[in-house]
């Protein structure tokens, strides 16, 4: 980085003269003149005569900010010619932590009087931030067009990329003359909500010139705006500025969210083809000698471009901080199979592709040579070039124009691991255009932190694999193995097909396995529910007693035990308040076997409580276990609180642990040598019986990480790296994983239901019978059916609006089911719920398809399907809409006549192979047809 000069130094800059350019760095302002226009940027950052302004805004450290320049601090000539004036020049951010600085680099040149601004926002301070940067207007702008588009045509969260030769014309409130701008980034207005921007900004910056992407920022890192702004006459004259942006801009690319230089992505032709992968329903990898991929077609279509970076299989050191490079090695067939040997980076690399009738499976081990560990990431880069029209497909719900400036990711919330913090949140991504989608899949089986993500400006779609390789893993020291798979599918149903696609290439993942669709009901007796069969209860959690539980083994309904073996809680009692270390202190002297004096029976005595006979000394066993596997962060506090906030006493609570049954003496082990099988036994000696367990807070504190290097050497799963430092790590996440798969080992009868929430990751959700969602299942909706497919979901109401009917009848949107209470009727409706209960189940039963065969043209209605011919209709709008609903083959064979109303008999003629229903605002409805 440069050297920020003392603001003294800066009297002692000169004054560049010359005939039609000028440049003049005093102490608090840059000036520049070209033609008739003269250019300043003061203190402030403000770019005048109009009124931009650089700002920052985005999530750093965890803490949404917004910076803008309060301070030039350097500046200095760059260039003095008789065809262009040039300075670099630099602002500090906002004062205080974390540190960024604004670098202008800023040139007018002869000719088409233009000033050139490279402009970047770079990292000072340690750790990692994502940010967005942007120009705004903070004067107002009078006229604002692309040629040919007035402004009233641009709606107000919408924005555009400009493409080369096309610019903006903008006239400052003034009156002054026009400008015109050209810029590699975004432009648009503020989107209406201020998503992204703090503070109110959307009302002073009613224009936006935008970084072209988010990205993650580390020390030293920076994030780049290149525009122009001139008096051009004509389209020819404009091509010719941007040719220089080009210029400008030249040397830096984004990659993964990343900067890197962009020589490490220089673009070159494709290598020659060695060998061929073929799938039956069309898709073709052609792979190079040294595993570069040569060319990738679907049908026919060839989605290489003619030229791009380095592909295939890709290593990054990230203690190296340097760009990914080509793995190389050699290719040679055995079998059906073709193999791939390299050693890269003191790694050795081992791949193998085998082709499927309906996808092409890859699968990579690395083996590090040092002895050391290993921060890694591990990509494979497929050449594809997204033309006009492409979309990007989020979920079930969103799609996104892939725009050329951009990377795409259906990502999860940010986490403390990986190069970006960044993952997938579903085991599979897809893009497209009408004639043809590509979509990669991770298996569920097989956790890893992965991302899968395509970038426009490099034109490459790929996955990245967060890795650390140490030494101490009993079952592969200093090793890691990755899986994925590379199809293609129907393109006129995106995302909906890729998820029909995965579905169909790993049943074993999504089995339906309960013999009752039904409703989440906790706590209490449920033989003191009055009309309990008209709820449609049929998941039964925390019962207490085992007279209830064989109640319920009586009446149909699934009984299981409340079971939080992933987080602490535990009573404190001694403490008004507490640190971590009171809590640890407290924890160990419950957990010495030289304890003597005896523990009281206190309120929270989970999981220490009346199933395992000596009270006192479940207590000690239970803080041994809790000691064994608690979590830590970086200064050696504990993760969690102590608080008196829920229960009477001062308790220790959502505590993360971890959960790898395989820790000796761990909680996981504990739960599952101990806990379970005790409980199990109580229930069955007095004539009850489980149906399996029943997890809460099943995702609380998932982005929790284990440095404990004693947890290491029991891993069964490839550990990943700490985003900030680079070193290895458990994520919690990955612990309720191995929990969860190992029960379901030893149990493989039993059924097991969570409460979710929502996750980092996807690959708990495959080992769930029946997923709950106590909280934001209205956010998740289109997450919780796609990872649950036919399973059931359900929800529990927990605050009042969830007693009013229009939230019970939104359930059947997806078919989730309405929970309860054993123990209380506070937010029971039961006239709803006997109104709508029953059609959920009958649409549960029919099975949710993620195809619908069936569209509305109006974007507000959403249309589901459930088995050959049951419908919901969703209307998302704040008005009353009229929906024709139009079919498509096969559903047409059948020659239905009409849809009848579910919920009111009433009947919709079908007419030409569509039908009409009146669908008030917010409201959904359920059909059939006959």
């Amino acid at each position: 980085m440069r050297h920020l000069f003392a603001a003294a130094l800066l009297l002692a800059l000169p004054v560049l003269a010359g005939a039609k350019t000028t440049c003049q760095v005093s102490e608090g302002e840059v000036r520049l003149t070209t033609g008739n226009h003269t250019y300043t940027v003061g203190h402030d950052g403000m770019l005048q005569p109009l009124g931009l302004r650089a700002n920052i805004v985005g999530e750093l450290e965890g803490k949404g900010i917004w910076m803008f320049p309060t301070r030039l601090t350097d500046a200095k000539v760059l260039r003095d010619t008789a065809e262009a004036k040039a300075v670099t020049a630099t602002w500090e951010l906002t004062a205080g932590e974390p540190r960024y600085v604004l670098e202008l680099d800023l040139e007018v040149r002869e000719g088409v009087p233009t000033l050139f601004v490279k402009s970047r926002v770079r990292r000072l301070s340690v750790g990692f931030g994502t940010c967005y940067y942007y120009w705004g207007f903070a004067t107002p702008v009078t006229h604002y067009a692309l040629p040919g588009t007035p402004l009233a045509e641009f709606s107000a969260t919408e924005w555009q990329v400009l493409p080369r030769a096309q610019w903006l014309y903008l006239k400052p409130a003034a009156g002054d003359q026009g400008f015109g701008l050209l810029s590699d980034g975004r432009v648009g207005r503020s989107p209406a909500t201020g998503e992204g921007l703090a503070g109110g900004e959307t009302a002073s910056t009613p224009y936006l010139l935008c970084s072209p992407r988010t990205q993650t920022l580390g020390p030293g890192d920076d994030l780049d705006v290149t525009f122009a702004i001139f008096t051009a006459r004509n389209a020819r004259e404009v091509e010719a500025l941007a040719g220089r942006m080009g210029q400008l801009n030249a040397g830096k690319a984004v990659f993964d969210f990343q900067s890197f230089p962009s020589q490490a992505f220089r673009r070159a032709k494709p290598p020659r083809p060695a060998v061929t992968l073929a799938t039956e329903d069309g898709l073709r990898l052609r792979l190079s000698r040294e595993g570069q991929v040569a060319d990738l077609r679907v049908g026919k279509r060839s989605l290489a471009p003619a030229s791009g970076p380095a592909s295939g299989l890709l290593l990054r050191d990230f203690a190296a901080k340097t760009p990914p490079q080509p793995v190389g090695g050699r290719l040679r067939r055995a079998g059906d199979t073709v193999r791939q040997e390299a050693v890269c980076a003191e790694v050795a690399v081992t791949a193998s592709y085998t082709a499927l009738p309906n996808r092409i499976d890859v699968r990579c081990e690395l083996k590090d040579r040092t002895g050391k560990d290993r921060a890694l990431t591990l990509y494979f880069a497929l050449p594809v070039r997204a033309g006009k029209g492409w979309q990007w497909h989020d979920d079930l719900e969103r799609t996104r124009e892939i725009t050329p400036q951009e990377e795409y990711l259906s990502a999860a919330a940010e986490s403390p691991v990986g190069a970006n913090g960044l993952n997938s949140l579903y085991p599979f991504a897809t893009f497209g255009s009408r004639e043809v989608a590509l979509a990669a899949s991770i298996p569920l089986d097989q956790p890893r932190v992965c991302r899968m993500v395509y970038n426009a400006e490099l034109q490459q779609f790929f996955l990245a694999f967060d890795l650390a390789l140490v030494p101490e893993v009993k079952r592969w020291p200093g090793s890691a193995s990755v899986a994925f798979s590379l199809f293609t599918h129907d393109p006129a149903w995106g995302f909906r097909a890729c998820a029909e696609k995965y579905y169909q290439m790993f049943p074993q993942f999504f089995t339906k396995r309960v013999k009752r669709d039904g409703g989440w009901v906790c706590w209490g007796n449920c033989a003191n529910v009055p009309d309990i069969e008209e709820l449609g209860f049929a998941y039964h959690w925390g019962g207490d007693s085992p007279e209830g539980v064989a109640w319920d083994n009586a009446h149909g309904i699934y009984s299981f035990p409340y079971v939080e073996a992933t987080n602490m809680h535990q009573t404190m009692e001694e403490f008004e308040s507490a640190t971590s270390e009171d809590v640890v202190k407290r924890l160990q002297w419950m957990a010495d076997p030289a304890r003597t004096e005896r523990l009281p029976n206190w309120h929270y005595n989970h999981p220490y409580g009346v199933h395992l006979g000596d009270r006192d000394a479940a207590l000690r066993q239970s803080a041994q276990a809790y000691l064994k596997s608690l979590l830590y962060d970086e200064e050696g506090r504990i993760y969690g609180s102590a608080s008196k906030t829920e229960f009477d006493l001062l308790i220790a609570k959502y505590v993360p642990c971890n959960a790898n049954p395989a820790l000796p003496g761990g909680l996981g082990a504990y739960y599952l040598d101990t806990w379970i099988p005790k409980y199990q036994a109580l229930m069955e000696s007095k004539g009850g019986k489980i149906d399996g367990i029943a997890q809460d807070n099943y995702h609380v504190g998932d982005t929790a990480l284990s440095r404990r290097r004693e947890h290491f050497a029991h891993e069964t799963i490839p550990l990943t790296f700490e985003r900030r430092t680079g070193q290895p790590v458990i994520a919690k996440y990955f612990t309720t994983y191995q929990f969860t798969e190992e029960y379901k080992r030893r149990h493989p009868e039993k059924l097991v239901i969570a409460n979710t929430c929502s996750a980092q990751y996807p690959f708990t959700y495959q080992l769930l019978d029946i997923h709950g969602y106590e909280w934001n299942i209205e956010s998740l909706a289109p997450f919780a059916r796609a990872l649950a497919y036919r399973k059931p979901v359900c929800s529990l109401p927990v605050q009042p609006p969830h007693k009013e009917e229009r939230w019970i009848k939104w359930h059947l949107r997806y078919a989730f089911f309405p929970g309860g209470y054993a123990n209380s009727e506070t937010y029971l409706n039961r006239e709803a719920m006997r109104k709508y209960v029953p059609v959920i189940r009958d649409l549960s039963l029919a099975g949710w398809e993620p195809i619908t065969r069936a569209r509305c043209a109006d974007a507000d209605i959403a249309v589901e399907r459930f088995g050959p011919d049951r419908f919901t209709l969703f209307n998302g709008a704040a008005a009353e809409k009229r929906a024709v609903v139009r079919l498509e083959q096969p559903l047409l064979q059948a020659q239905p006549t009409r849809a009848r109303d579910l919920l009111t008999g009433a009947e919709y003629p079908i007419t030409d192979g569509a039908f009409t229903v009146t669908l008030p605002a917010n409201d959904v409805t359920a059909v059939r047809l006959e």
